[in-house]
C-alpha cells in the first residue's frame, strides 16, 4: 500500500516567476521606435549590415560621414594644433590647394593614441551636436547609428536602446580589406590589433549588446539580423 505523499504547502514569500517575452537582458523597446548603435571591428561587415537596416525602414547615419564633416569644418584648429607634430614626422597636412589632406592626418594620428585623443576633443563634440540634432529632428524614426567607436562618446551611447555588434573571423575580415583596399599587411593587423577590445568596451557601456555573426553572403546576413530581432522584438517589430 502506497502512502500518498503530503503537497507541499507554497511558499508565501517567494515570488511568482516572471513572464517575459524577452530575455532578461534585453528591455523591451519603447514602442514607438528603437535607437541602435551598430558597430563591429574593421570589415566585419557594419556598411552591409546598415543597407540590411535601411530596407526595414530605419534611418542611418554613417558616423565616417560625420566625423570627415566636422574634420572640414574645423580644419584650420586642426593645422594650428598638429602642425608642430606634423614637421617632426615629415608629414605635409595640407593638399596643393591648401585644404586638409585627410590621409595624411590620419598617418599622423596613427602615430601616437595622445595625438588620437586631441583630435577626437576638437571633432567629437562637433559630431554629437550634429547626431543630436538628428534624433531631435527624426522622433518618429528609428534611427542606426553606423559607428565603430561611439563607446567614446557616452552622451551619445546613453540616447542607444542596444548595440548591434557585427562579428566576423579574423582571416574573413583581412581577405575583405585586402579585396577592397590597397593597405599593407601590417597596417590591417595593426587596425585589428588596436580594435582588440572593441567588443569588451561596448559592454562596460552597459546599452543592451546584441551579436550578429557575419561569416557569409549578404542574404545569409539579413537573415541573421531578421532572426535576431524577431526573437527580441516580435512584439514590436514584427514585420522584419
Amino acid at each position: 500500500m502506497k502512502l500518498k505523499t503530503p503537497e507541499k504547502a507554497p511558499d508565501k514569500n517567494k515570488d511568482p516567476p516572471l513572464k517575459t517575452s524577452t530575455p532578461a537582458s534585453m528591455p523591451q523597446p519603447a514602442a514607438d521606435r528603437m535607437i541602435l548603435c551598430l558597430t563591429g571591428p574593421m570589415a566585419a561587415g557594419k556598411n552591409a549590415a546598415s543597407k540590411i537596416f535601411e530596407k526595414y525602414g530605419f534611418e542611418c547615419v554613417d558616423f565616417d560621414t560625420l566625423v570627415h564633416k566636422a574634420i572640414e569644418e574645423r580644419s584650420e584648429r586642426i593645422f594650428e594644433e598638429f602642425s608642430n607634430d606634423a614637421k617632426n614626422y615629415g608629414i605635409n597636412l595640407k593638399n596643393g590647394d591648401g585644404s586638409l589632406n585627410r590621409r595624411a592626418l590620419g598617418s599622423l594620428i596613427f602615430k601616437d593614441k595622445k595625438f588620437l585623443t586631441r583630435q577626437e576633443a576638437i571633432v567629437y563634440p562637433a559630431v554629437t551636436h550634429s547626431a543630436k540634432d538628428f534624433i531631435k529632428k527624426n522622433p518618429q524614426k528609428n534611427i542606426v547609428f553606423n559607428a565603430t567607436v561611439l563607446f567614446k562618446i557616452p552622451e551619445l551611447m546613453a540616447e542607444c536602446t542596444h548595440t548591434v555588434f557585427i562579428k566576423a573571423n579574423v582571416l574573413i575580415r583581412f581577405l575583405r580589406v585586402k579585396k577592397r583596399d590597397t593597405m599593407p599587411y601590417n597596417q590591417i593587423l595593426a587596425r585589428f590589433y588596436s580594435q582588440k577590445d572593441l567588443f569588451k568596451n561596448y559592454k562596460n557601456s552597459r546599452i543592451p549588446v546584441i551579436t550578429i555573426r557575419n561569416s557569409g553572403s549578404v542574404l545569409s546576413l539579413e537573415k541573421r539580423i531578421k532572426k535576431a530581432f524577431k526573437k527580441t522584438f516580435i512584439e514590436h517589430f514584427g514585420n522584419l
